[in-house]
């Protein structure tokens, strides 16, 4: 069974080859249509109307801000936070710390109104957490008090 932890947009992509029916398929047909460079936003208001149980509505919510984020665009955050509330309860421990720690990296990027070229998670990942490391600012610097002095022959 699929976990809301997962990374969807990778997970039910154009290159995985699964069989999957109801609103899973219906996920994975908006995952195409977004590979594509379709307008995915009537399609996934019809398929979210239609969904009646939280868990599905998780699934909705994560996958629209994941599709919205992977291409850094502004209102993922909006659809991720909203599947984070719904998740409440559904995700196990794990999951539900996989899901915390990776939204609070991922937080990290700026987002624009414009549409960019979709990007992997790790790709993702890795950006975020340069930024990270560059907003932290340099490291500590150590001085060696006990090294030689090269210019003056010293010790």
């Amino acid at each position: 069974m699929l976990s809301l932890s997962t990374w969807l947009p990778e997970a039910l992509g154009p290159t995985v080859a699964i069989k999957q029916h109801g609103y899973i398929r219906q996920l994975q047909q908006i995952i195409l249509a977004d590979e594509r460079g379709e307008d995915i936003d009537g399609m996934f208001l019809s398929l979210y109307g239609r969904l009646s149980n939280r868990r599905a509505r998780a699934f909705a919510s994560f996958l629209r801000g994941q599709l919205c984020l992977r291409r850094k665009r502004h209102g993922a955050w909006r659809y991720l936070d909203e599947a984070l509330q719904l998740a409440d309860g559904l995700l196990s421990s794990e999951g539900y710390f996989v899901v915390a720690n990776r939204h609070e990296l991922l937080r990290r990027l700026p987002l624009q109104q414009a549409q960019q070229p979709a990007v992997s998670l790790t790709s993702l990942l890795n950006e975020a957490a340069v930024i990270e490391r560059l907003q932290s600012g340099p490291p500590p610097v150590h001085f060696n008090v006990h090294r030689h002095d090269t210019l003056m022959g010293r010790r």
